[in-house]
């Protein structure tokens, strides 16, 4: 898959890549480059190392994710950002409040058909 991101990035002057990962997936790509793991260091090289470290999420920016994502009522927001810290917490509880409003607006199905 390394060297696809290579051709990509080759054949073209206006390309960008973005990895996005964690700490360890940084700490991992480093031990990949060191080890020479196949087309992880030509890689490398294409990216120059720019890592950005992304700061913790604030507060407004979740606020604005949640509402974007259907969440209106402000003591549910305010629960949701009370509880959450990052991204991935608040996207899980926003998918969970979905599955609860779709199981809440269907009948549940009866084990045995109804008599007709």
């Amino acid at each position: 898959m390394m060297e696809w991101f290579q051709l990509i990035f080759d054949s073209s002057t206006r390309c960008g890549l973005i990895l996005s990962g964690t700490k360890k997936f940084e700490n991992d790509f480093k031990g990949w480059v060191a080890s020479e793991k196949l087309g992880v260091p030509e890689l490398n090289s294409r990216i120059d190392e720019k890592w950005i470290v992304l700061d913790i999420p604030k507060k407004p920016e979740m606020k604005q994710v949640a509402l974007r994502n259907g969440v209106t009522d402000p003591a549910l927001l305010k629960k949701l950002l009370d509880e959450c810290s990052d991204y991935r917490r608040l996207f899980q509880k926003i998918v969970n409040l979905r599955i609860e409003k779709v199981k809440n607006s269907k009948p549940e199905f009866q084990s045995e058909p109804a008599a007709v």
